[in-house]
């Protein structure tokens, strides 16, 4: 037998706001969507702002690729956006 190459991560395949966004307003909600079914309940998501980080509460599951999260309204300046997934694979 031959070894086979394994892919153990969950690759973001979309996003909302897209990566490198330059956005006039804080958009609602953050939407990420990756290449296998992740577990829910133990994803997170939070943005690093100017001021530190803020709390981004994650939307009930609407499919199992993807996850949503509510953003508060943001002053101007330089957002990241973190995540950690985890994929049942």
């Amino acid at each position: 037998m031959l070894p086979s190459a394994v892919c153990a991560h969950a690759i973001v395949v979309e996003s909302v706001p897209v990566h490198d966004a330059w956005l006039e307003t804080s958009p609602p909600r953050i939407l990420l969507r990756f290449n296998t079914k992740i577990e829910h309940g133990l994803c997170r998501v939070r943005l690093e702002g100017p001021d530190g980080d803020i709390e981004t509460p994650l939307d009930p599951p609407e499919a199992p690729e993807r996850l949503q999260a509510r953003v508060p309204p943001l002053g101007p300046g330089t957002y990241l956006v973190r995540y950690r997934t985890f994929s049942p694979d």
